[in-house]
């Protein structure tokens, strides 16, 4: 299955569907309307597409029913991508200027909280559609996405203590990238009328697709390709970022050697240019590449593994496509 025609074809109405509900607002005020759109505007709307998809594959047909909880998953990963450029400095978000580069920090921090507040608005919209149990559930899963993805920040903030190790990027990726991948797959199908047996392997492969996306974008940070998305590259290796990559490289040249080139880095220009080309090198062949590579193959395996509890469908094979195909350049380039 060609992921890019499926997303450009077959998630297309989902997508329209969400950015839909996104401009159903009638309650924003004009003042910041601009801003609004700004903060919510652009992307693939990737995280509700996971959601809509897990809703089919559990028997979910009512519309209405997935909408409030992809639109609150959307306005939850555009607030923590608002506040996650303002920590990181990024002046560019998929080629374009971040929100925090346009507005000014104090603003993306409050609308980063107005978007949470408009997540949560958007869930509770449940209790009004879903009959039983299925809207608690929905609503619990969704703060629990919440809490690990800040919960994950707050660990890549904390300083390292020795070399960073497999275990503490575990941490720091389940809370701040595979959590809402988790939570919005697991959401899709508590609504979609999924038993426990479909909920827990849609969750399980939502948690290793978050763990792929986010070393694939730290390899992408690595080897120089943010520059052209974000305006930078190399912050994992200027604040010392826990993730695979890092990992691998404190095991192949030791953290010295990965504490100067951080410092590198941060000198100026020609360090930063001389650091970002040894860091291609470590990355892009050789044992740190060959041991990343082992790592997302497991993964992916893991991932497709999960889907297993599934009778063959069109949603579970976009499943798999999505896992095994969906992190070539086209996905993470500017639209």
């Amino acid at each position: 299955m060609d992921t890019r025609a499926l997303y450009q074809e077959r998630l297309g109405p989902i997508v329209r569907r969400v950015e839909q509900a996104l401009a159903d607002c009638s309650d924003l005020d004009p003042e910041f309307e601009k801003m609004y759109w700004a903060a919510v505007g652009g992307g693939m709307r990737f995280r509700p597409c996971l959601l809509q998809t897990a809703f089919v594959m559990c028997g979910g047909e009512n519309e209405e029913i997935w909408i409030p909880a992809a639109l609150a998953v959307e306005l939850l990963h555009k607030a923590s991508l608002i506040h996650d450029d303002l920590v990181d400095g990024d002046p560019l978000r998929r080629g374009k200027p971040s929100f925090c580069h346009v507005y000014g920090a104090q603003r993306a921090v409050i609308m980063g909280d107005l978007l949470v507040a408009r997540a949560y608005r958007a869930i509770d919209g449940l209790e009004d559609l879903v009959r039983g149990e299925a809207a608690r559930r929905a609503r619990q899963r969704f703060v629990a996405a919440h809490y690990d993805m800040c919960r994950g920040e707050l660990l890549e903030l904390m300083p390292w203590r020795g070399a960073p190790t497999v275990d503490c990027a575990v941490r720091v990726i389940s809370g701040k990238t595979a959590s809402l991948m988790e939570q919005s797959l697991a959401i899709g199908a508590v609504l979609g009328g999924g038993n426990a047996q479909e909920i827990d392997a849609l969750a399980k492969y939502g948690r290793f697709l978050g763990f792929i996306f986010q070393t694939v974008n730290d390899i992408n940070n690595l080897t120089g390709f943010d520059s052209n998305t974000k305006g930078a590259s190399l912050g994992d290796l200027e604040e010392q970022r826990v993730g695979f990559p890092m990992v691998g490289l404190a095991m192949q040249v030791g953290e010295e050697r990965l504490a100067a080139l951080s410092a590198q880095a941060r000198r100026d220009a020609e360090g930063a240019k001389q650091a970002g080309i040894e860091m291609s090198v470590l990355l892009e062949e050789g044992p740190v590449r060959q041991w990343l590579e082992g790592i997302l193959e497991d993964l992916q395996q893991e991932a497709v593994r999960a889907l297993s509890a599934f009778p063959e469908s069109f949603e579970r094979h976009a499943l798999e496509s999505i896992c095994k195909d969906m992190f070539e350049s086209w996905f993470w380039e500017p639209d």
